[in-house]
């Protein structure tokens, strides 16, 4: 385990104020606990779930709410928790401030404010790689709309410190010069009218952007991470996988779910400001195949 002690202090790290265990057995065994970490004066909140059977070194998966959403709620929407307890890895929820984050010309007061969500992000890393054994080559975040945002500002702007991104109904809306090769997967309904899949402003939209097309996200990635071109592609019903190998495997995949909307496929829906989930894809456990793929190499 590595001890950084000078980012701990730095972090001025307030103790886990509450724990509950999620089941005593099964599929979804293991403790949820609540903490807390201080970063640019403002003390910041997040969920972790730790599995009854933890991998030793541990792999680490950031989950980021969207716009409107709280960790717990991503917890619920996703199925995380049950995920992680069969495989062995945290599953970490980050609280936004005014449940939005700042993920560059997204979203909320976050954005307005110029809230350091990536300095969060980092430090709660940071506190989890002094209370737990982490595995560093096997970090790695999503998340969903907003969430899915800074997930990509997360890999262009700390890409030593994640191995591989899974975007959900988002695209990327930051300047990206990543200091190393990351490896994405995007999740996207061909529906989605929040945040369209060929870019422009969504009909159904609260934030006032024109929004990039997905494909200049996945292009930028394939250049830095020296993909090869065609895509493999493959259609199953609804669903279709483009993959583009890339050397040391840090690869690009697009997932695209045709009639799709804005939703986290195959999970919960939380509120009507989102479309209802495809039943054509469960994303959780697509993303997590995807992270146990690729580690950092």
């Amino acid at each position: 385990m590595r001890l950084r002690t000078g980012a701990f202090l730095a972090a001025l790290v307030v103790a886990t104020v509450g724990s509950t265990l999620t089941s005593a057995g099964g599929p979804g065994s293991g403790t949820a606990r609540t903490g807390t970490v201080l970063v640019d004066g403002r003390l910041r909140s997040y969920r972790v779930f730790e599995p009854a059977r933890l991998r030793t070194p541990v792999p680490v998966v950031v989950v980021l709410h969207g716009g409107f959403g709280n960790a717990e709620g991503t917890a619920r929407q996703t199925g995380f928790d049950d995920q992680a307890a069969r495989s062995g890895f945290l599953a970490v929820y980050p609280n936004g401030i005014g449940r939005a984050w700042n993920a560059g010309e997204c979203c909320g007061l976050p954005a307005r404010a110029g809230i350091d969500d990536v300095a969060f992000v980092v430090r709660l890393l940071d506190r989890l790689e002094v209370r737990y054994d982490v595995d560093e080559h096997r970090v790695y975040a999503t998340g969903i709309s907003n969430g899915g945002l800074l997930a990509y500002r997360l890999a262009c702007e700390r890409a030593p410190r994640f191995a591989a991104v899974a975007p959900v109904a988002a695209t990327m809306v930051v300047a990206c010069d990543p200091a190393l090769p990351v490896s994405v997967l995007h999740v996207h309904g061909s529906a989605d009218r929040n945040i369209p899949i060929a870019g422009g402003r969504g009909t159904k939209g609260v934030s006032r952007v024109d929004w990039p097309p997905v494909e200049s996200a996945l292009a930028a990635w394939r250049t830095t991470n020296r993909c090869s071109e065609p895509a493999r592609v493959v259609t199953r019903g609804a669903v279709t996988r483009m993959a583009w190998s890339c050397p040391d495997r840090v690869d690009v995949e697009l997932v695209e779910i045709a009639g799709g909307g804005h939703s986290w496929p195959g999970g919960e829906r939380l509120s009507r400001i989102l479309d209802s989930p495809s039943g054509a894809l469960d994303a959780t456990p697509e993303i997590w195949r995807f992270f146990a793929a690729h580690p950092r190499r």
